[in-house]
């Protein structure tokens, strides 16, 4: 069984919140980066491996699909809202609960 995980509890003990939007969407790439070297030595067996994630049975391929489908609905959503309001991009801090998960998925 896998745990849950709880994207504003991860932003808020991550303190992206309080920081420049660069520098935390930054932190984010470097553990996205880290998730994609790690996934990257898998045996394509660990692919089809299963567990319970939140009440389901998946695949470490399902799971890994979902979150990137999770990020770039985060980011699409982050992009949309720049675009109409490019000072918003100052501070992470100013940004909604929703926007603060793209950096905790």
């Amino acid at each position: 069984m896998l745990p849950s995980i709880n994207g504003e509890e991860l932003a808020l003990a991550r303190g992206y919140l309080g920081r420049e939007l660069g520098a935390a969407l930054d932190e984010f790439a470097q553990y996205r980066e880290a998730s994609l070297d790690l996934l990257g030595q898998q045996a394509e067996s660990a692919w089809l491996r299963s567990a319970q994630f939140e009440g389901k049975s998946v695949t470490l391929r399902e799971l890994v699909t979902s979150m990137a489908a999770h990020d770039e609905s985060h980011l699409a959503r982050l992009a949309t809202d720049l675009v109409g309001n490019p000072q918003k991009g100052n501070r992470a801090g100013q940004e909604s609960s929703d926007d603060a998960a793209v950096r905790s998925a």
